[in-house]
């Protein structure tokens, strides 16, 4: 039932389906003409006391031809199971062995003494710029290593699942092959005793029966016919499920890309936030704010001996807590006032802004090493990704 869920979701196969329930019908009305035949031939055979054991002969015959059909029906079956869970043990192996190609394989716990040493190295000593490229290279490969343990490991017990159940099929088919060729050989021996039977009769086999049996021969390469449509629309179907799992394949890796890449873009945006933070903070630090005040106090007129002071820089005089000049005698004690704040103000500061200065450098270099991640990614565009709709 999951197995139809997951084809009825497939795109393109509708008619496909469509297609192989009318084989199927056409098929059991074959299968219902030949039994229909096979009894009238039964039935012909029991009011021929003389073909008694010719009868016999025949019902053996198929019995065991009957056996055979259905025992090949599940054989195939098996096959088709095991057809199935060999190419996964193989995508799984080969999606396995490259990674191993690339470079030695660590646990966990070597990853993480590896990158906990490296770290080290660069905090404890100074290193040139090709040397830190060097270990920042190595650390990315390592956390990507990390991220592929789990799931290498998971693949690694399913190969070891799907092995084993590759051979319990391998198993299972060559009984089911033994008991074919045993039956086999016994039809083949019935044959050739009904066929010494027929030569040893003078008369030649009932007209009806014949009759009977080259419809039924007719009837049966009809079911081979049909057999073979239903085959080219399930391959139809293989082709178009095939297509459909890489599609989702592409997908999964593009909606997995997208998602790194907006990760990266967060953290990036995170980060400048941080840095716009510190940098307002650092312009309130900012001796040079006191050299605007200056210019402007210089730049008021004072020829005829009146002092008028804008509004704004009596506030700023206010924000610095220096007495605002009432005249124009007393503008250059502010002016001078404001030199002294200015020198303090710096000398106060002078730790605050290097601290600053320090995160901020620290910051824009995280920031760099998210571009250049952002930049290094292959783009995608999941919108661009669409399932054929052929139905």
């Amino acid at each position: 039932m999951q197995s139809e869920n997951r084809k009825k979701r497939v795109p393109g196969i509708h008619a496909h389906l469509a297609a192989i329930k009318e084989l199927n019908q056409e098929s059991g009305r074959v299968d219902t003409s030949i039994t229909e035949l096979r009894e009238k031939i039964s039935a012909a055979y029991k009011n021929d006391s003389e073909n008694e054991i010719k009868r016999e002969l025949y019902e053996k015959i198929e019995t065991l031809s009957n056996e055979i059909k259905e025992l090949r029906a599940q054989r195939q079956s098996v096959f088709d199971q095991k057809t199935k869970a060999l190419d996964v043990y193989q995508k799984f192996k080969a999606e396995m062995q490259p990674e191993k190609g690339k470079i030695k394989i660590l646990s966990a716990n070597e990853i993480d003494a590896r990158m906990k040493e490296i770290n080290m190295k660069l905090i404890s000593s100074k290193h040139d710029s090709k040397t830190e490229k060097t270990f920042e290279s190595e650390i990315q490969e390592l956390r990507r290593q990390k991220k592929n343990i789990g799931m290498m490991e998971q693949k690694s017990r399913t190969l070891v699942e799907i092995r084993g159940n590759l051979d319990a099929l391998d198993a299972e088919i060559k009984d089911m092959t033994k008991r074919l060729t045993q039956k086999q050989v016994t039809i083949d021996e019935l044959k050739a005793k009904r066929k010494e039977i027929y030569d040893s009769q003078s008369s030649s086999k009932n007209p009806i029966i014949e009759g009977y049996e080259k419809n039924i021969k007719a009837l049966k390469v009809k079911k081979n016919e049909i057999n073979e449509k239903k085959k080219a629309q399930q391959e139809e179907i293989r082709k178009k499920e095939i297509e459909h799992d890489k599609f989702l394949e592409q997908l999964a890796l593009a909606q997995a890309a997208e998602k790194q890449r907006d990760d990266v873009k967060q953290r990036i945006q995170k980060l400048e936030e941080k840095k716009n933070v510190l940098s307002n903070e650092e312009c309130t630090l900012d001796p040079s704010k006191f050299d605007s005040v200056i210019f402007r106090m210089r730049a008021i007129d004072v020829s005829g001996g009146n002092l008028s002071l804008p509004i704004d820089l009596a506030l700023y005089l206010s924000q610095f807590k220096i007495p605002i000049p009432s005249n124009a005698k007393q503008l250059e004690s502010t002016i001078s006032a404001l030199k002294i704040q200015k020198e303090s103000f710096a000398g106060q500061v002078v730790g605050k802004r290097e601290e600053i200065a320090v995160k901020i450098a620290e910051l824009d270099r995280k920031i760099s090493e998210e571009k250049n991640i952002l930049q290094s990614m292959p783009p995608s565009d999941v919108r661009l990704l669409k399932p054929k709709r052929e139905y």
